[in-house]
């Protein structure tokens, strides 16, 4: 067995996995040498020129078979010798640190992280053990990475929260005064962030991102924020400053948070949802403002019909006008 490949695209040597019932004629006509099944799925085959691989969750089963068969590259320890270390930082020896690599005074990156080429770790910032930094990711001053993060290329830990307040000299000028953010990120344990992805710092104390979590490319999420455990946020999700999300939280694409709001342990927002009040645990939301799917399904029904119900009511204020 070389590599993977989906049903309709699979050869004969490779391994694939069948966990849609859109795709029972792949199925049938695939040319993979294994397929990663379930029980029921397996049940009913007969006759079929391929092995079984039984999973109660096919698709995790495909995910392990793809990591053991196309292994990611290991970079080598040590440093590249255009890496700069700045005085006081700390690599550990079996880290991997890549060309023009920037490792600011007091930083430390740990065991077996790899920092690749154009990646960039600030004064005191701490990269745990096993964490992968893609090229030209960010790690900003102080923020904080746990075991086993991986940032996609060019995401950003620690930019500068979005803080202004209105102010006026002397002469009665207005202008937007910045808030200084003085406070950090923390990342905790198996997170992935997203390419291009950026996740600000505190104004004060910290934004954070709970263990387990994973964040879709170009997703912001504002300053003194927090993430709880394994919550997922879809691309292009926006949360503004002091979001607070539960456990197993689910953000689709491009939804967003008004600041300041909570959502609750497994709540869920589809895509393009804007919430703007807070949301109980367990409720899927969608729509703008975000309310209960199951009436906002309902107001779309209705909503498609306006302009023929419009007609109707005008037709009938024109005969009560005429009686």
């Amino acid at each position: 067995m070389g590599s993977c490949a989906a049903l309709n695209e699979a050869s004969v040597g490779q391994v694939s996995f069948f966990a849609d019932h859109r795709q029972e004629s792949a199925l049938e006509s695939t040319m993979a040498s294994v397929v990663v099944v379930d029980e029921a799925t397996e049940a009913k085959l007969s006759g079929v020129r391929f092995a079984r691989l039984v999973r109660d969750n096919p698709a995790a089963g495909f995910a392990i078979a793809l990591d053991a068969l196309h292994p990611e590259s290991e970079e080598p320890a040590g440093v590249h010798p255009s890496a700069v270390l700045e005085d006081g930082s700390v690599v550990h020896e079996s880290a991997s640190i890549g060309p023009f690599v920037y490792v600011g005074p007091k930083a430390r990156v740990g065991a077996r992280s790899r920092v690749m080429a154009g990646a960039y770790v600030g004064p005191g910032a701490v990269i745990g053990e096993d964490c992968v930094m893609g090229p030209r990711a960010v790690v900003m001053e102080r923020c904080v990475l746990g075991n086993r993060v991986r940032l996609q290329p060019a995401a950003v830990i620690g930019s500068d929260g979005f803080g202004y307040v209105l102010d006026k000299l002397e002469d009665g000028t207005t202008f937007h005064r910045k808030v200084p953010q003085v406070g950090i990120v923390r990342i905790e344990d198996d997170v992935e962030i997203g390419a291009g992805a950026c996740i600000d710092r505190a104004t004060t104390h910290e934004t954070i991102v709970g263990s387990g979590s994973k964040i879709d490319n170009l997703v912001q999420v504002g300053h003194n924020s927090v993430i709880g455990p394994l919550s997922i946020l879809c691309g292009q999700v926006g949360l503004a400053g002091s979001t607070k999300l539960g456990r197993g939280v689910v953000m689709g694409g491009q939804s967003g948070a008004a600041g300041h709001l909570a959502v609750g342990d497994g709540a869920k927002a589809a895509a393009q949802a804007g919430i703007t009040e807070d949301v109980p645990a367990g409720e899927t939301v969608s729509g703008m403002p975000a309310i209960s799917r199951v009436k906002w399904l309902r107001a779309v029904l209705v909503f498609k019909d306006l302009p023929a119900l419009l007609k109707r009511v005008r037709r009938i204020e024109k005969k009560l006008g005429e009686g």
